[in-house]
C-alpha cells in the first residue's frame, strides 16, 4: 500500500519482506527507485533470515536487555552504498519500508545495521497509504512520561525528564508547552531541576492526583485488548490533561514482550512502586485507545540505559506505527548520549517543514513523506453568492482548519474528534485498497462497508463544525 507515496514523492525505498516459499526462510530486499519515469527496481537481494539473526521464535531469555544480535551481510550492504552512491538519489534520505509479511523483521535495529555503513538518514514509511494529521500550527502540547518500577534497573530519569523538557522548548519553533509526569519518588527531584534550569513551560504534574486511580494489578502478559484505557498511569494523564489537547505524548521507559507484542513497563501506580518482581505493562491496544483520547498526533519513545528489553520497545513503536497515521519516533538513549540525534528528530517532526531528518542510527522515525516538504499556505475556499444571494455555508472542513491554523491551544474534544476521523479514515482506505486488490470480486460488501462509514465520518465531522460555531470557534 506503501507503493503509492513512493511513486508521488519519488523516493528511494528500501523493501523489505519476508520469504517465506521455500524450505528455508528468507528476506527478500530490494531498493527501489524511479526509473523511466515509474518506480523500478534498482538492486534486489534475498537473506537467509538465519544470517541477520532473526530467530524462529521468541524465547525470553533473547529479549531482554540488548537482546538478539543482528547482523547485515557486509557483501549486500557494500553493494547497497555503491549503489546508492551511483544513484541520483545520493543527497536524499533511504526509505526503509517493512512489507507484509513482516515477521520477526520488525525485531530488527535496521538503522543500527545500516546507517553507519551509509552515512544517510533514515526514515521508515508505514505499510499503508493515510493523509498527515492534522496539528496546531500556533503551538505544542507535550506530554513527557517517565516510570522507573522498582522490578527493572533503574536510571537517571530526572536529568532524563529534564533535559528533553529544555530540547523541547530550545529547538520547537512555536509556543511550547511541556508536562511532565513521574513516579512519586522522582516528582521531588524533576520538580527542582526544571525550577533551576528556569523552564516557565514546564509543568511537573504532581503523582497526588492519582490517589483515586487504582495500582494495576500483577500481570505476566499482556490480556486486554479491548481498546481500553485502563492503567493508572494513562488515567492520570488523561485526567489530568483534560480540557487540553497534546500533540505528541514521549514515554520514557523500559520495553517488554509479552508472547510476541511490545509493551511498556510501569510501576504499579504514580504513587505506588513497590514491587520488585514485575513491573505493570501496557500495550498497544490501550496506547492506542489513550492517543486518540487526549488528541495526540505524534507517538515517542526513549529507551533508557539497561532497558529490560529493547526489542520490546523498538516492536511496540513499530507495531503503532503500523496501526495508526501520525508520526513515530524511537530513540535509543545509550546511542545518543549528547542527545544531539533526540534534538534534531524534535526539529524535523515539529520544525514547520525543510529541516532535515537526523542523520543517526540512535533513532528510527515513521512519518509521512510531506514532511520533508516546505509546507503549503492553508488557502480558505471562497465562499461565492448566487446571483446575490447569501452565502454557502461554510464546510466542517473549513471550521476545523480555522481552529488548527490559528487558536492559541485546541480543545480535547475538538483533539480527539480529530484523532478517531483520521484513524477511521485510515481504516477505510486500507479497506477499499484490500478489496481492491483481492482476487475474489463476488462479494462487493468490503467496498459497501467503506462507504457508510465514510458517510458516517462525514456526518461526524459536520456535527463537529456546528458545534464550533456555537462555541464561537469556527468563523460563521
Amino acid at each position: 500500500m506503501a507503493e503509492k507515496l513512493k511513486r508521488q514523492y519519488d523516493l528511494l525505498a528500501l523493501r523489505v519482506a519476508m520469504d517465506l516459499s521455500g524450505d528455508v526462510p528468507q528476506v527478500g530486499i530490494k531498493l527501489q527507485g524511479r526509473s523511466d519515469g515509474q518506480l523500478g527496481l534498482v538492486a534486489v537481494w534475498a537473506i537467509e533470515a538465519a544470517a541477520i539473526g532473526l530467530p524462529e521464535r521468541l524465547e525470553r531469555s533473547c529479549t531482554t536487555y540488548q537482546g538478539v544480535s543482528f547482523e547485515f551481510p557486509s557483501e549486500i550492504l557494500d553493494s547497497l552504498k555503491a549503489v546508492m552512491a551511483d544513484s541520483e538519489y545520493s543527497d536524499r534520505p533511504l526509505w526503509l519500508h517493512l512489507a507484509k509479511p513482516i515477521g520477526y523483521l520488525n525485531l530488527v535495529p535496521w538503522e543500527q545495521l545500516l546507517q553507519p555503513a551509509l552515512n544517510t538518514p533514515i526514515l521508515r514509511l508505514p505499510d499503508f497509504v493515510a493523509n498527515p494529521p492534522r496539528e496546531s500550527m500556533q503551538s505544542l502540547e507535550v506530554a513527557l512520561c517517565g516510570s522507573v518500577p522498582t522490578a527493572k534497573a533503574a536510571f537517571t530519569a530526572v536529568d532524563h525528564l529534564a533535559g528533553m523538557a529544555q530540547h523541547l522548548l530550545n529547538t520547537v519553533p512555536r509556543r511550547t508547552t511541556v508536562h511532565i509526569f513521574c513516579d512519586a519518588d522522582l516528582f521531588s527531584g524533576v520538580s527542582q531541576r526544571v525550577a533551576s534550569m528556569g523552564l516557565h513551560d514546564v509543568h511537573v504534574h504532581d503523582p497526588a492526583e492519582a490517589e483515586s486511580f487504582a495500582p494495576a494489578e500483577r500481570q505476566y502478559a499482556l490480556t486486554d485488548r479491548s481498546n481500553r484505557v485502563r492503567n493508572p498511569w494513562l488515567l492520570w494523564m488523561r485526567e489530568a490533561l483534560s480540557g487540553r489537547s497534546v500533540d505528541m505524548v514521549h514515554f520514557l521507559t523500559h520495553g517488554y514482550i509479552s508472547r510476541d507484542s511490545g509493551a511498556l513497563a510501569f510501576a504499579e501506580s504514580p504513587l505506588e512502586n513497590q514491587d520488585n518482581r514485575i513491573a505493570r505493562f501496557v500495550g498497544a491496544s490501550e496506547l492506542l485507545a489513550f492517543f486518540t483520547q487526549v488528541g495526540a498526533w505524534c507517538a515517542a519513545f526513549s529507551s533508557p540505559e539497561y532497558n529490560y528489553s529493547e526489542m520490546g520497545l523498538r516492536l511496540l513503536a513499530d507495531s503503532i506505527a503500523q496501526m495508526r497515521p501520525g508520526p513515530v519516533l524511537h530513540h535509543e538513549m545509550r546511542l545518543d548520549e549528547d542527545s544531539v540525534a533526540l534534538v534534531g528528530a524534535y526539529r524535523f517532526l515539529f520544525g514547520r517543514g525543510g529541516a532535515q531528518p537526523p542523520n543517526s542510527q540512535a533513532l528510527f522515525t515513521y512519518c509521512h513523506p510531506s514532511l520533508l516538504e516546505q509546507p503549503k499556505r492553508v488557502v480558505r475556499r471562497k465562499r461565492r453568492a448566487i446571483r446575490g444571494g447569501p452565502l454557502p455555508p461554510l464546510q466542517p472542513e473549513d471550521m476545523i482548519s480555522d481552529v488548527y491554523q490559528q487558536a492559541e491551544s485546541v480543545p480535547s474534544w475538538l483533539g480527539s474528534s480529530q484523532r478517531y476521523l483520521e484513524q477511521r479514515r485510515s481504516d477505510v482506505k486500507q479497506m477499499k485498497q484490500q478489496e481492491e486488490t483481492s482476487s475474489d470480486r463476488s462479494a462487493p460488501t468490503p467496498i459497501d462497508n467503506a462507504q457508510v462509514i465514510e458517510d458516517t465520518l462525514r456526518q461526524i465531522e459536520k456535527t463537529l463544525g456546528n458545534v464550533l460555531v456555537s462555541k464561537s470557534l469556527g468563523e460563521k
